[in-house]
């Protein structure tokens, strides 16, 4: 996603107008406008999420559960945080890359909402795993 979000902005660059929107309202609508240097910012963030998501999964043993680990369920519980960040991780990112795209053409922001409710559920649906298996 990131690489074909930046192959886009690349081949795309001097037609994108000079001014594109950089913020929208609940409805999707533009409330405020940037150069399209802005375009870069959601390239930016979804790398730099990207690679925080990365490093974060690296130290499960420094997370904070909602129970206490111990040595019979801490792999069971590390497997279904990793599990989350594994579903999490694109999902953000394409939220990211989907915002930023947003600013370019005009796209449904139901999408938008659908993938907030599907991030949402995936932490909930985490954490109510991880809290059975205490």
């Amino acid at each position: 996603m990131i690489a074909a979000y930046s192959v886009y902005l690349a081949v795309f660059w001097q037609k994108i107008p000079a001014i594109v929107p950089s913020h929208f309202d609940a409805l999707g609508r533009p409330d405020s406008y940037g150069g399209k240097a802005v375009l870069l910012r959601e390239l930016t963030l979804a790398l730099l999420l990207w690679g925080l998501f990365v490093i974060v999964r690296r130290f499960p043993h420094a997370w904070n559960f909602p129970v206490k680990v111990t040595e019979g369920n801490r792999e069971r519980l590390y497997a279904i945080a990793n599990r989350m960040m594994d579903i999490l991780m694109p999902l953000v990112v394409f939220l990211m890359i989907y915002s930023g795209t947003a600013s370019i053409v005009q796209l449904p922001v139901l999408i938008f909402y659908l993938i907030l409710a599907v991030i949402g559920v995936v932490i909930v649906v985490s954490i109510v795993l991880i809290v059975r298996e205490k």
